[in-house]
């Protein structure tokens, strides 16, 4: 994930069935490879916001829950 691969070229103008699929395959293979590596960035990144609005939910639930007990003791 730290690394950078070098940038590979497109087949030739004449490039046969076999060299496109080869071409191919490499590009999917390499798309995946970078698709995981954004996904684990943003699941990094979004984790802490997860945890504060948990947070945030968890606060207003017992804020709402202290408001309706004061007002059935009064």
């Amino acid at each position: 994930m730290t690394g950078r691969t070098a940038q590979r070229s497109e087949p030739a103008e004449g490039a046969d069935i076999d060299e496109i699929q080869r071409d191919l395959a490499y590009t999917r293979e390499h798309l995946g490879e970078t698709f995981e590596q954004l996904t684990d960035r943003l699941a990094e990144k979004s984790r802490p916001l997860a945890y504060a609005a948990a947070a945030t939910v968890a606060t207003a639930v017992a804020v709402v829950v202290c408001v309706v007990l004061w007002r059935r003791r009064r």
